[in-house]
């Protein structure tokens, strides 16, 4: 009996120090930092040394911070007492699923060990584990729409998804937005056609299987369809294969692909949306915007001092979501992922202020002019305003979400030190470049650590895209026959390509070209100026090449400008092999003497 309870002292000994015991808060607001209660429950060891108290905002599933109070012990209904504003300051939310607490109980045992199997269960990547919970969901649907409908694929796809709501498989227990439901009955309708020219057509969706995935792949890859176009079909496929019953359908696309280089999706920027790097400044846009509707105007500022996206800016809440140094942003987010945005300048206070003065005039506290509209008129009534004052891609060249870019752009700098890769900077400190897109991916409320090169690009995928870019212009001027033709045409000269194009950027539309001449000890201004309509035919050839509009100027009228070039070799040394050509005509031919 003795070594027993020697046993369980041992026991005790081992779990005194307990795991930080997981608790919902009891909210007190205040008028200042909002302030929280943590009460121990019942079932926690009384005499453990509790290390931490994790709290828990009410309105989400977000675990914001862990509280750290001294050691102490007594009556479990003691509580814990701290306030949000001067505790997780500088702190980001992290997501946490809690499906069981372990906590130490008076006999020694130890509860909730599926906690343990749960965490292991949790190794895989979250989408895979939402993902395989889905399978077999819509089989129910699937029998009744076959049954109902047999012999139409079509039909069953559109009755399928009339019936079965997809679920999102990131974030909240929620379902998918219309766009990506239509995105969804779009796709299964094109693949199911295409089998039907493939010969393999269906008779019902049921029969769906490995091998008319494997044929839809092989006809999309040599049709040339892009790396996202490929992974976006292979998405749609494995999902309606898990909810069919079919889960091991759809194989990876690295394991469908012929070329294993079209199952790599870049998500790395190569061109900078941002509204400066498009030319445009924020501030007479929005000054515009302010004219129109001071609200409005409002919501683009939070877009682009904190980075919210538009649908967050119209749902915000200015006073529910201020915490003193920081904003806490729930509502609208994509996937339900709240995030904290710190309000460190004074432009940030003054912004928040602002839209705090207006939204008290609304008993719900969002920032609207006009608090009857629903969610879905008040953003119609916002892109609507926002494609008034020119955002919109026909007309500045702009959109809503480079203002999330801007602010990406402008954050990374404040970092970094630099520019952003997609805006041609380059650092050396590797550990500041992803401390710097860690940061950033964090305050725009992603997941994913590097989901900012989505916005900044990355030194090393734009060095090589620039390559590859430039080799293509460059391989394609030089394979074009009337390319060829008209720089010989013209005679000896140099050529470049300049502007973005000259940096392997897109080149929206334009081919920028640049000459010079070979001059026979005439000024070079007069030599350029001769052969202008013979340049200009090279440039119309060269934009026909490319499909896109060529133009030229002498390289002469490059001087003093600041603008990249990029010398196309190929093309200056076709413009002297006619000349090469004639010479050595010349030199075979015999010479001949006169007659006299």
């Amino acid at each position: 009996m003795a070594r027993r309870k020697s046993c369980t002292s041992r026991r005790m000994e081992k779990t005194s120090a307990v795991p930080p015991c997981f608790v919902s808060p009891v909210f007190v607001p205040t008028s200042g930092a909002a302030q929280f209660a943590f009460r121990i429950p019942e079932r926690a060891n009384r005499t453990a040394s509790l290390d931490g108290v994790l709290f828990v905002f009410p309105r989400s599933s977000q675990v914001t911070h862990m509280l750290q109070p001294p050691s102490q012990s007594g009556e479990a209904a003691e509580a814990a007492h701290g306030r949000l504003g001067s505790h997780i300051a500088g702190q980001l939310p992290l997501k946490l699923e809690v499906t069981d607490v372990a906590v130490a109980s008076s006999s020694g045992r130890r509860r909730g060990e599926s906690a343990r199997a749960g965490a292991a269960r949790g190794s895989a990547p979250p989408i895979l584990l939402a993902i395989r919970k889905e399978a077999g969901l819509g089989l129910p649907v699937l029998k009744r729409v076959q049954k109902h409908h047999p012999g139409d694929p079509l039909r069953q796809v559109s009755e399928f998804f009339a019936e079965f709501t997809i679920p999102a498989a990131t974030g909240r227990k929620r379902s998918v937005g219309m766009l990506t439901e239509r995105l969804y009955i779009t796709q299964m309708r094109v693949m199911v056609a295409d089998l039907d020219r493939l010969n393999m057509a269906l008779q019902n969706l049921g029969e769906f299987s490995a091998r008319h995935v494997r044929a839809l792949n092989n006809h999309y890859e040599r049709q040339g369809l892009s790396s996202s176009s490929l992974q976006k079909k292979n998405t749609v496929l494995r999902r309606f294969g898990t909810w069919i019953g079919k889960p091991d359908m759809t194989p990876r696309l690295r394991d469908l692909v012929m070329d294993p280089a079209r199952a790599r999706r870049s998500y790395s920027a190569t061109e900078s949306k941002a509204w400066t790097a498009k030319g445009v400044a924020p501030t007479e846009v929005i000054a515009r915007m302010e004219a129109e509707c001071p609200v409005a105007g409002l919501q683009l500022l939070l877009c682009l001092v904190f980075g919210l996206r538009p649908r967050e800016a119209v749902m915000f809440k200015p006073m529910a979501a201020d915490q003193g140094r920081q904003i806490f942003v729930t509502d609208g987010t994509k996937g339900g992922r709240a995030r904290m945005l710190p309000v460190d300048t004074v432009e940030k206070r003054d912004i928040l202020e602002r839209a705090k003065a207006v939204a008290a005039n609304n008993r719900r506290g969002v920032l609207s002019d006009k608090p009857s509209r629903t969610l879905k008129m008040a953003l119609r009534h916002f892109y609507y305003l926002a494609e008034k004052v020119g955002i919109s891609r026909s007309g500045l060249g702009v959109t809503l979400h480079g203002l999330r870019h801007e602010f990406a752009n402008r954050l990374f700098k404040e970092i970094a030190g630099v520019d952003s890769p997609v805006n041609g900077g380059r650092l050396e400190d590797r550990d500041l470049v992803r401390t710097a897109m860690q940061r950033t991916s964090e305050q725009l409320g992603h997941g994913r650590k590097d989901a900012g090169a989505a916005y900044l690009g990355s030194a090393r995928h734009m060095d090589f895209t620039t390559y590859k870019n430039l080799r293509e212009l460059s391989a394609a001027l030089d394979d074009d026959a009337a390319v060829i033709e008209a720089v010989r045409a013209m005679g000896p000269a140099s050529w470049w390509v300049y502007g973005p194009a000259a940096e392997g950027k897109a080149r929206n539309g334009q081919l920028q070209l640049a000459y010079s001449a070979e001059e026979h000890g005439e000024v070079q201004a007069v030599a350029d100026l001769a052969v202008g309509q013979q340049a200009m035919r090279v440039a119309l050839a060269a934009g026909n090449a490319l499909g896109c509009v060529g133009s030229v100027i002498p390289y002469s009228a490059l001087t003093g400008r600041d603008l990249a070039e990029f010398e196309l070799i190929g093309l200056s040394r076709a413009s002297r092999d006619r000349l090469v050509e004639e010479t050595a005509a010349i030199e075979k031919t015999p010479e001949t003497t006169p007659n006299t």
